[in-house]
């Protein structure tokens, strides 16, 4: 089984100051309600099944595979020079802000980083990208090689590795990541949270099911399947969520300005996006 970041959470509970205002069955406001807090299931996609929808354009899996660290140092030193090999790590970087970045490979010269960060980037083909391979150190990295690359294209996801040149003339080096199409997982793509027994659309993941059909964070989740959430409590509420899985069910939500929409919904690929989810494998 695959070690996915985020379980099905049960049982956190957070208090919450303040008057709160809850919709569904009456405006009921209340002070200091206890909320207890749940992630729909979600799971691994099975190896090998197409799945529907395919994954977003401009959405790409990415991962550092290894890297050729240049013979000399970025002040041109040869490294027994400066105390023995290098400790390698990356960073990789679109429009100043980190996308990923590995832990240091002791000593070395041709690093892999096999157990390094992976998931899903969302990535504008004008973003400037850029990838740097430093010498790790616990005070200070020290850059060994900087390079600017353009964003990766469906071209780089065919092929499935796209290799950067980080040294510079008479002092090559590269660094290899892994580029594929975005890697889904399995599910619902929302959280929620239960004050008493009404549910309260806490997240929504961006390329999920609940998202495609229109669920938006802060929505309540009044029924499903011809139910009422009115008329069960906190434990069948949860059971009645998780019952959704790959046939599709009637959701019924209300929206924060008081409105009431049905959508049809149905476990399905989740193309969850670092930012919101982490590692994805």
């Amino acid at each position: 089984m695959m070690n996915l970041r985020r379980p099905l959470r049960l049982g956190r509970r957070a208090w919450l100051g303040g008057s709160l205002g809850i919709l569904a069955g009456g405006c009921v406001k209340k002070s200091a309600i206890m909320a207890r807090d749940f992630a729909t299931r979600t799971r691994p996609a099975p190896a090998g099944v197409r799945l529907e929808p395919a994954p977003p354009g401009g959405v790409y899996w990415m991962r550092v595979l290894s890297a050729k660290v240049p013979a000399r140092t970025a002040n041109g030193r040869l490294w027994d020079e400066v105390g023995g090999w290098p400790d390698p790590k990356v960073l990789i970087e679109a429009d100043g802000i980190k996308l990923l970045e590995t832990s240091g490979v002791p000593n070395t010269m041709k690093p892999k980083f096999e157990d390094g960060p992976s998931g899903n980037f969302e990535i504008a083909q004008e973003a400037k990208m850029t990838i740097t391979l430093f010498d790790a150190d616990t005070l200070n990295d020290r850059p060994i090689g900087r390079k600017q690359f353009r964003a990766p294209t469906e071209v780089e996801a065919a092929t499935g590795t796209m290799t950067i040149d980080v040294g510079k003339v008479g002092n090559p080096g590269t660094v290899t990541i892994a580029v594929e199409p975005a890697h889904p997982l399995i599910g619902l793509g929302f959280d929620y949270e239960l004050f008493e027994t009404k549910p309260v659309v806490s997240k929504v993941l961006k390329h999920g099911p609940a998202a495609r059909v229109g669920v938006q964070v802060g929505d309540v989740l009044v029924g499903a399947r011809d139910v009422l959430f009115r008329d069960l409590d906190a434990k069948a509420i949860k059971s009645a969520i998780n019952s959704i899985t790959t046939e599709e069910v009637q959701l019924i939500v209300q929206h924060e300005g008081g409105t009431t929409e049905n959508f049809s919904i149905a476990e399905g690929p989740i193309y969850a996006l670092y930012e919101e989810w982490g590692d994805v494998p």
